[in-house]
This record gives structure tokens, C-alpha cells and sequence, in this order.
């Protein structure tokens, strides 16, 4: 990062800048994570890059605390980025993450629009991965809401789609979130299966936070 803007080279810091807000993103610090892309210099660079400097602006910002209406506000500023240059699958997946947010602040029917906004996207593009992920966000919604046999129904589908392209880390969480569902439900014995096909899996893939 310090070369390329040394150097002039701005769209290659800020791609490296993202790309290493990525590692801050799933180890920490946050707030490093925060400083690095702030280092980017937003006036020089294209409208696609922008938008994404925003995204993942979000995705660390939402870890902190005191930081929810800087979240909200990076997030739609990058939907609006995408959605002005016709990103279409970029757009849905940061109206994902934007959901995805607003739920833990209760904006329920909000999450709810924007949920199925993208997973019409997904579906559409035929992007069955993201489409999977978007499914187990909206059944975690439903269990919020107390909706059990939908989420059930939605968790199925997230499960089906996993199973269908491989994706077994996929496959070993949705198993993971049925099981809990099931048990809610006082379907004891189902949830236990579910349980005890994500160990398996869990421990196939030698995954020892999943297991």
C-alpha cells in the first residue's frame, strides 16, 4: 500500500488496501482494518472501487461499538455506488450485509425488503453459492421473528443448495442452524441428527471451531 501511493499508483493501493481490510476483517484489529482503508484517496479512484472501499468500510465498521450509523450510512452509500453503475450482483450482496446489520437493530421489515431484493438477484444470476448464504440469513431472520416453520422451510432450501454445489463448510453450518431450530421445536431427535451430521462434517473438514 505504501509503494503504490508513494508511487502514484492509486486504484493499486486501494485494491491492496481492500484486499488486506479482508484479514482485519476476520482477525481484528477492527479498527487497523479501518485506518488502512482510510488511507485511500476516494477522489482519485474509479466509482467501482469507491463503492467497494465503502462496502468493506461497513463490514469492519459494524464490529464496533458506537459505529451503527456509520455503518448504515457506508453500506448505503456503496448500494447507491453499485446500483448507479449497474452492478447488479454487487448491489444485492451488500444489501445482504446491509440486512444483515439492520436486524440486530430490529429493523425487521426493512432486512425483510432488502433480503428479498437480493434473493432475487441471486436467483436470477443463478449465483446458487450467494444465493444459499442469502436463504440461511433470511431463515435466521424468521427464527428471530419466531417464525420457526418458516425458517425451517428456508433453512431446508439453504441446506439443499449447499449439498447441490458441495460447499460442505456451507452444509455443516445450515446442519448446524436446523439443529438448533428443531430443538426449539421439541423435535428432539431431528435436531440431534442435524447435530450429529455437522460433527461429522465438522470433523471431515478438520474444523475445530465448527466441530
Amino acid at each position: 500500500v505504501n509503494g503504490a501511493l508513494q508511487g502514484g499508483a492509486l486504484e493499486v493501493a486501494a485494491r491492496c488496501a481492500m484486499a488486506a481490510s479482508d484479514s482485519f476483517k476476520l482477525h481484528g484489529p477492527y479498527a487497523d482494518g479501518i485506518a488502512l482503508l482510510n488511507r485511500i484517496r476516494t477522489e482519485a479512484i474509479s466509482e467501482s472501487s469507491l463503492a467497494r472501499v465503502h462496502r468493506k468500510m461497513g463490514l469492519l465498521l459494524q464490529h464496533l461499538a458506537g459505529k451503527q450509523s456509520e455503518t448504515t450510512h457506508y453500506f448505503e452509500r456503496a448500494l447507491e455506488g453499485f446500483r448507479a453503475l449497474g452492478e447488479r450482483q454487487n448491489s444485492a450482496v451488500t444489501m445482504m450485509n446491509l440486512a444483515a446489520f439492520i436486524v440486530r437493530k430490529g429493523q425487521f421489515e426493512q432486512a425483510q425488503a432488502y433480503y428479498d431484493e437480493a434473493l432475487a438477484v441471486f436467483q436470477e444470476m443463478n449465483v446458487r453459492q450467494v444465493e444459499g448464504v442469502c436463504l440461511g440469513n433470511i431463515a435466521t431472520l424468521y427464527r428471530r421473528l419466531g417464525r420457526h416453520h418458516d425458517a425451517l422451510e428456508v433453512m431446508n432450501k439453504a441446506l439443499a443448495i449447499s449439498r447441490e454445489i458441495g460447499d460442505r463448510s456451507s452444509e455443516c453450518v445450515q446442519l448446524t442452524n436446523l439443529s438448533n431450530v428443531y430443538k426449539e421445536e421439541g423435535q428432539v431427535d431431528r435436531g440431534k441428527a442435524c447435530a450429529d451430521a455437522a460433527i461429522s462434517i465438522a470433523r471431515e473438514l478438520d474444523n475445530r471451531y465448527f466441530e
